[in-house]
């Protein structure tokens, strides 16, 4: 059966899948960089088979959703195969558990890489949707309680050190839109009114939950990325992306504010 990644899909699926085969304890690349450019591989693979009757087959998944980032996995060539061929001892348990290492790993190297933002990447990131932009109207800029927020929009625990190494930064995002507004009152507006452009497109995408949370901030990397970009740059400007994108969900910009 063919297969149909939107761009989105696989932008979100090498930016937060880390670099490595998501199978446990295997150190094989999923990526190298050639010539300054990133060539793949690795192999996407299905939790749940891309088809009813393949490996680990649910005929309640739609086919659209059988494609989307919450139901791939990049593992190498051989673990893709082995994976797909014993489908039997590997559940869909299992797969979502080896995705959720691969997360909290990312995690803990974007915390890493949020040491390394600075005003530049920051600059990169908040003027590229400040730029053209319809000011959207202030809120009242109140830190709300994280987790609360996060229940309410289906945000899981496997966010929670996203979240926190997000907001480690958010205090610097904070200043820096301060110091920009100095120089351009509405730019905090056109700001918002970008950043909610990419949540609303992303929402009549059917993006929910940790995906749509995950979309935004690869929304916000690419503004810092090149083509010649390595792996510890990739690093650095997700850490950006995602300070800017917990700053603006901490003071209610982004996502439903709790009941």
């Amino acid at each position: 059966m063919p297969r149909n990644y939107s761009q989105l899909t696989l932008k979100q699926l090498f930016s937060m899948g880390g670099q490595f085969c998501a199978f446990p304890e295997c150190t094989t690349p999923i990526f190298t960089m050639v010539a300054g450019q990133p060539v793949l591989t690795g192999e996407i693979a299905h939790i749940e088979a891309s088809a009813e009757a393949g490996p680990r087959g649910n005929p309640a998944i739609s086919e659209s959703d059988r494609d989307r980032y919450a139901n791939l996995l990049l593992l190498c060539p051989t673990h893709h195969t082995l994976v797909d061929k014993s489908d039997s001892s590997f559940s869909v348990e299992q797969l979502r558990e080896w995705k959720g290492t691969i997360a909290r790993a990312t995690a803990d190297r974007l915390a890493v890489g949020s040491t390394e933002v600075s005003f530049a990447e920051l600059t990169l990131v908040c003027d590229a949707f400040s730029e053209g932009f319809q000011a959207a109207a202030s809120t009242s800029m109140n830190a709300v309680e994280v987790a609360a927020k996060m229940a309410a929009n289906d945000l899981t625990s496997g966010l929670t050190m996203w979240m926190t190494s997000g907001l480690a930064q958010a205090g610097n995002v904070a200043d820096f839109i301060n110091r920009q507004a100095q120089l351009s009152p509405g730019y905090p507006g056109r700001l918002r009114g970008g950043f909610l452009d990419a949540y609303n497109e992303s929402v009549e995408a059917r993006l929910h939950g940790d995906d749509l949370f995950s979309a935004l901030v690869t929304f916000g990397s690419e503004a810092v990325l090149t083509p010649q970009a390595d792996a510890n740059r990739i690093w650095v400007a997700t850490s950006a992306s995602l300070a800017v994108v917990c700053h603006l969900f901490e003071i209610c910009d982004l996502f439903e504010p709790p009941a």
